[in-house]
């Protein structure tokens, strides 16, 4: 495989072209059993990207960036 190819298939952020493919797709990044309902939020790199995954206290399964919009911090 030439270098080329390599990074092509290797790269997977947001702008590079396997990254925008492997979006289209659903992708299993934890077990539902590591968020406690109401606990603290489990941080996640998933694609090069940092978010946060948690379970309200109603038991709803959510992810979030990792970043607050408003204030640019995590």
């Amino acid at each position: 495989m030439r270098a080329e190819e390599n990074e092509l298939l290797t790269r997977v952020g947001p702008d590079a072209p396997m990254g925008k493919m492997l979006r289209e797709y659903w992708l299993p990044v934890a077990a539902s059993t590591e968020f406690e309902a109401g606990g603290v939020p489990v941080r996640l790199r998933i694609l090069g990207e940092d978010f946060l995954g948690f379970r309200s206290p109603d038991g709803k399964v959510g992810v979030i960036d990792h970043q607050c919009a408003r204030r640019c911090s995590s």
